[in-house]
């Protein structure tokens, strides 16, 4: 009789063992499925906040940019109204790239070339990473410049010049004094609205041309 008990006793603890270590499986699962969704609810928020951030910056970028209408480029912004000669190759956003290396803190907003392709005009918005004034920020853009094998850049001048209603920082620079690449800027907004010119002697008067039609766009709302 005792043993019949006994034996009663101890089918009851593994019943009873069995049940606790079911329920701590359970418990078990049910943190790791917390545990999952709280770190798929984290990524997907993380997820949500680069793309809200890409088209903040998009937005952005988009405010800054001016469009064309045949030869004539206007961008409210920047206040810049400028027509080019017919000759001029006038290229696309998504041809940027083939001819300029793109930074983070700079918007492209222009690239044209003459018929020499020796000869352009770059228009260009450039955000410092740290507070600068108009003069140190246009040598940094020299010292960008790359001179051919044997040859250096030369700083030729600066000089304050007006391009439509607005004022610019002109300073001058050559090679050999055969060519020359002129830097225009000016600030708006934390950014330097920069105009970058290179010519030949020979595109001189063309780019003058070009440089002469630039007005402003808002003051003939």
């Amino acid at each position: 009789m005792k043993k019949g008990k006994w034996i009663i006793i101890q089918m009851f603890l593994l019943l009873l063992l069995g049940g606790c270590e079911e329920r701590e499986a359970v418990h078990v699962d049910l943190e790791s499925n917390s545990i999952e969704k709280e770190q798929t609810k984290t990524a997907l928020e993380t997820d949500s906040n680069v793309q809200e951030s890409q088209v903040e910056a998009s937005n952005l970028n988009l405010t800054h940019l001016g469009s064309w209408n045949y030869t004539t480029f206007t961008n409210q912004w920047s206040d810049i109204q400028m027509t080019v000669s017919k000759s001029a190759a006038i290229f696309t956003r998504e041809q940027f790239p083939l001819f300029v290396t793109m930074k983070e803190n700079q918007i492209w907003d222009v690239i044209l070339m003459l018929d020499d392709w020796d000869s352009s005009i770059y228009i260009f918005y450039e955000k410092p990473e740290k507070e600068i004034d108009i003069d140190t920020f246009l040598e940094q853009k020299f010292e960008e410049l790359e001179a051919p094998e044997g040859l250096n850049n030369q700083i030729n001048g600066w000089s304050d010049v007006a391009l439509g209603s607005e004022t610019y920082r002109k300073m001058e620079t050559s090679i050999r004094n055969d060519k020359f690449t002129d830097f225009y800027a000016r600030k708006k907004d934390g950014y330097f609205i920069v105009i970058q010119v290179r010519s030949t002697p020979f595109k001189l008067e063309e780019i003058r041309g070009i440089l002469d039609t630039i007005d402003s766009v808002n003051q003939k709302k």
